[in-house]
């Protein structure tokens, strides 16, 4: 996978090319046509919200894609925070 660029800062799509303070909480692979995959990496701070109208302006989705987008992105960072909760 390629970086993404979002607000003029590309965004690392691995571990190996970000430096660690710049480390993703989650990847998400996002098929955006049946032959054509991107990746989201989420930071912390990110909101689903940003993140959705950030991707789908970037890759010419419309706003159907965006709502279906954000709620994927809600349900994972609810599982991701449920995993982190359930730990301590």
């Amino acid at each position: 996978m390629e970086p993404v660029e979002r607000e003029n800062k590309t965004i690392p799509t691995s571990p190996v090319n970000a430096p660690e303070e710049e480390m993703p909480l989650i990847f998400i692979d996002v098929s955006i046509s049946p032959t054509e995959t991107k990746r989201i990496s989420i930071f912390a701070g990110d909101t689903p919200e940003e993140l959705s109208e950030d991707f789908c302006r970037i890759h010419k989705l419309g706003d159907k894609m965006r709502r279906k987008l954000e709620l994927l992105l809600q349900g994972q960072l609810d599982e991701l925070t449920k995993e982190y909760l359930d730990k301590k």
